[in-house]
């Protein structure tokens, strides 16, 4: 049992602000819970569009951090304290100061944490959460690839993955590598060694004029039929759909677009596909993994509203942290080059303001977090 009765958060306080609130209460964990001690937190592009889009005041700010377990709850028997452990949890979505990563203390479901093994720092599984689970909805359940394995079979299928070098971008090209697919990725022309080094089998910088058409030249012979856009945007959508192409020999019965953030409009993309061919765009929103009710108020139409639990999301995440747990106890996974900075949450809101003016490029943002009253 945690010996400590309050502990500091960064609570939202209005749309676009949110500061370090003391002495609010640690909160017991439910039946099937874990109390976690939070060792370090990372920052996502997240952290800033949900303080600008969707904050309610009282709400806890924060996505992913990795800590240890200090308290149980009554109907957990597969964890003990001081185990140590990473994950996601949903912060910003209610008026709420007890759910959020960024702060000392947060509780979490039992079987919706990743456990760590000892080679794996604090720093860098704070980096995992998000990442590996946006990566991982999108790559099997959205595209229907096959689960990773340590030790893969390869299989005579492409994927192409714009924006490598993001955090999903990055994991989910080791994640398809493990799946056994070729991998044909984007990114900026500095970061292409980098991109080889996880996994990609071949590297497009997105920036030459004739990008579009070095994918369709890679991918000539078997065609391509599945993409994961990891950024998202309108352009880099209408990129994706112009690199759709159909194999030599027969004919793909389904072409499948899968993007992290889905358009705001539903006009057809421009693709060289025949006429016959159906491209089914398939969007999941991560927080669906939780099982739990919860609405998004926010501008953007296919976010927006009230969503409904998902049983199957939050089995399917819990089978995949499992598998997950194999590839980092067996060392199947690289990290995103991490940036430690010291001062705990005060410069966590610093560092949110830097990534909400694009100021952070291939690396993330980690912040060890140090309780002054640690018993």
């Amino acid at each position: 049992m945690c010996a400590l009765k309050t502990q500091s958060a960064i609570i939202m306080q209005s749309r676009g602000k949110a500061t370090v609130e003391h002495d609010l209460a640690i909160p017991s964990p439910d039946a099937f819970e874990l109390l976690i001690r939070v060792h370090a937190v990372a920052l996502n592009p997240s952290d800033w569009m949900a303080l600008d889009t969707f904050a309610r005041p009282g709400a806890g700010a924060g996505y992913d951090f990795a800590g240890e377990v200090v308290e149980m709850g009554e109907r957990v028997s597969d964890w003990a304290v001081g185990d140590r452990l990473a994950g996601f949890v949903h912060g910003c979505h209610a008026a709420n100061y007890t759910i959020g990563a960024f702060r000392e203390y947060l509780t979490a479901d039992s079987e919706l944490v990743i456990r760590l093994p000892d080679h794996v720092s604090f720093d860098a599984a704070s980096t995992l959460g998000m990442g590996i689970s946006t990566a991982a909805q999108a790559l099997y359940q959205s595209l229907n690839l096959p689960l990773p394995v340590s030790n893969p079979t390869p299989i005579a299928q492409s994927i192409l993955i714009y924006g490598g070098a993001s955090a999903t971008g990055s994991i989910a090209i080791q994640l398809a590598k493990l799946s056994g697919l070729h991998i044909i990725t984007t990114c900026s022309e500095q970061n292409i060694p980098w991109m080889l080094s996880l996994g990609a089998d071949e590297v497009v910088d997105y920036k030459q004029p004739d990008a579009v058409q070095q994918v369709v030249n890679l991918v000539r012979k078997n065609g391509l039929s599945t993409i994961l856009n990891c950024i998202g945007t309108k352009p880099t959508a209408e990129f994706c759909y112009q690199c759709f192409t159909e194999p030599e020999t027969t004919q793909h019965r389904e072409y499948v677009y899968a993007p992290l953030m889905p358009l705001s409009t539903s006009a057809p993309m421009q693709n060289s596909l025949p006429a016959t061919a159906t491209i089914n765009h398939r969007w999941k929103f991560v927080y669906t993994c939780f099982g739990k009710r919860f609405t998004t108020l926010t501008d953007h139409p296919a976010i927006n509203g009230t969503w409904q639990p998902c049983r199957e999301d939050k089995q399917f995440m819990v089978r995949f942290y499992r598998q997950f747990e194999t590839l980092l106890k067996d060392r199947k996974i690289d990290f995103m080059p991490q940036e430690v900075k010291l001062g705990g949450l005060h410069t966590v809101l610093e560092g949110i303001s830097l990534v909400r003016e694009g100021k952070v490029h291939g690396k993330k943002l980690v912040y060890p977090i140090l309780s002054c009253a640690i018993p």
